[in-house]
């Protein structure tokens, strides 16, 4: 049986795709709720919304 999804209020996911809109990463955004989220559940309320995950790491600064 798996586990139960962790249930996310209304509040909380409106401040997560804002957050994530403002430029915060993954971790940041679950560290600053009180009940700490964790970044797969924070993943998962951004692509339930639409919002498109950004890539992992340093841009790349090369010129052509």
């Amino acid at each position: 049986m798996p586990r139960p999804r962790k249930v996310v209020t209304e509040n909380q996911r409106r401040s997560i795709v804002a957050q994530y809109a403002k430029g915060t990463g993954l971790k940041e955004i679950g560290d600053s709720f009180e009940n700490t989220l964790t970044v797969a559940i924070v993943r998962r309320v951004l692509v339930e919304n639409g919002s498109e995950i950004r890539l992992r790491g340093r841009p790349c600064l090369a010129e052509a």
